[in-house]
This record gives structure tokens, C-alpha cells and sequence, in this order.
């Protein structure tokens, strides 16, 4: 069921990221909030060459500059994609505070819970003009689907934020290492398997309503990873894998709608 919010003048829409003087406070929230949880450092997840995010970063370095903190050890800025690959496969150690927009937050929260069981911190972000937004992290979609999945069997979560995030952390650890071409084959395959997958009609039970192509299959979670692990295996040229991994996907394919 679609569900309208009514909304009244002075409603906030846009991204916090817009107004200066609210990259600021948050700017400043985050480091004073770092140092009151004795977090070793802060790694800010914004990209610097994008509109939304450019102001975030210019109020992080003109704070840290106030409080003398010193960029690549006491903070860092990073990519969010870069950011989110780092926190799953090479955390850096000692306490680090990860600060994310809220796009990117929902997914690596997301990711946290069903990936690790890892619950985010929930967070209050106060506005310039003293209004103050709240924020859920670690409560929200991914317990409920969890939840849903030990009443049904099976999970029904839509993995394709996580599989994109992958593939454009790997995309930009292959800029990093121009000379790495099977780093680069690995991360264009990984992004065009799951939109394969898609065109084929399969897809979590959410989007196969939505696709285009004229069979539209909904699947469980487990299944579209091993459709998309299969294209992957294909586009990659791993035949003898490719052939095993549709034997499985055969066998245990479930349709769910």
C-alpha cells in the first residue's frame, strides 16, 4: 500500500549537505561526539568532487583546522564506496567512528545487520536553525525483513545496493591499480551480472513486478545471489564453474512472489 505523509510549509526535503551552516554542526557534532566515545580517529565518507557532498567536506577541514586535528591520522575523507569496502574487508584498527550521508548510511546499516550482525549507532543531528533530525540506524528495515525471515524460511532482502557498492569499491580500487586488468574485468562483470540477471527477469520479489522483460520471476534473497554469482562466473569465463553453479541454482531455486 502506498502511504502519503501529509506535509505542511517549512517541511524539510532537501539533503542537510546543501546548507553550509548545517555541514558545520554536523561537522562539529561528529568530532565532539568521536572524542566523548575516545574513537581513534573519524573517517568522513563524502566525495568532495560531488555537489551534494562538497560543502560536508569544506565544513570538516575548516573544523578540524579549529580543533587542530590533523587530516590522515586524526580523520580522514574518503569516497563512500571506498569508505564502505574498507569497513567489511580491511577495517582500520582502534576505535573509528564512520560518518555517512544518509543514502549510503542505510546501506552500510543495512549491510551491517544481515552481513554481521553488526547494529549502527543511532544518531541526532542538530540543524543550524535549532531543529533537530533524528536518525535510525541499526533499527529499522534490515531487523524487520530478519524477522520476517524466521517466520517464512527464507530471506526476501533486495542485495543489489550491497552488490553495486561492491562493484564500484572494486571499480575504484582498479583506478588506484591501472595495471591490475583482472581487478578492473572483476568489477565491470560484477556490475553487468546483476543487471543480466534483471534483464532476464529475475529479481527479488519487490522489482519483479516492475521489470520490463516479459517473464518476471520474483526469487528469495539466496537464489538472485546465486543467479548473479552465475553470470558472473559466465562473464568472467569460468565455464566449468559457471556449469556447477547452474546445476545449484537448479536445484534450489525458490519462487517466491
Amino acid at each position: 500500500k502506498e502511504i502519503r505523509i501529509p506535509v505542511k510549509a517549512g517541511d524539510m526535503f532537501e539533503e542537510m549537505h546543501y546548507d553550509y551552516a548545517d555541514a558545520v554542526r554536523y561537522a562539529a557534532q561528529v568530532f565532539r561526539q568521536a572524542a566523548a566515545k575516545k574513537y581513534n580517529r573519524v573517517v568522513f565518507a563524502f566525495d568532495e568532487s560531488d555537489l551534494y557532498d562538497a560543502p560536508v567536506v569544506r565544513a570538516v577541514r575548516n573544523e578540524a583546522l579549529k580543533l587542530k586535528k590533523v587530516e590522515g591520522e586524526d580523520f580522514l575523507i574518503m569516497k563512500p564506496d571506498a569508505a564502505a569496502v574498507m569497513m567489511f574487508t580491511a577495517p582500520l584498527p582502534g576505535g573509528t567512528c564512520y560518518a555517512y550521508d544518509n543514502l549510503w548510511g542505510d546501506i552500510v546499516s543495512d549491510a551491517m545487520d544481515l552481513g554481521a550482525s553488526i547494529a549502527s549507532v543511532n544518531s541526532v543531528i542538530l540543524l543550524a536553525d535549532g531543529r533537530v533530525w533524528p536518525e535510525m540506524g541499526g533499527a529499522g528495515t534490515a531487523p524487520d525483513l530478519m524477522d520476517l525471515a524466521k517466520k517464512e524460511g527464507f530471506l526476501r532482502y533486495d542485495p543489489i545496493p550491497v552488490i553495486e557498492g561492491l562493484a564500484i569499491g572494486v571499480s575504484q580500487a582498479a583506478v588506484a591499480e591501472p595495471e591490475n586488468r583482472p581487478l578492473k574485468s572483476y568489477a565491470q562483470a560484477l556490475h553487468e551480472a546483476y543487471i543480466n540477471v534483471l534483464k532476464k527477469g529475475i529479481a527479488p520479489p519487490d522489482l519483479a513486478s516492475k521489470l520490463k522483460s516479459k517473464q518476471k520471476t520474483g526469487v528469495d534473497t539466496a537464489s538472485f545471489v546465486k543467479a548473479v554469482r552465475l553470470e558472473l562466473l559466465t562473464l568472467l569465463g569460468l565455464k566449468e564453474e559457471a556449469a556447477a553453479q547452474t546445476l545449484e541454482l537448479q536445484q534450489t531455486l525458490r519462487e517466491i512472489r
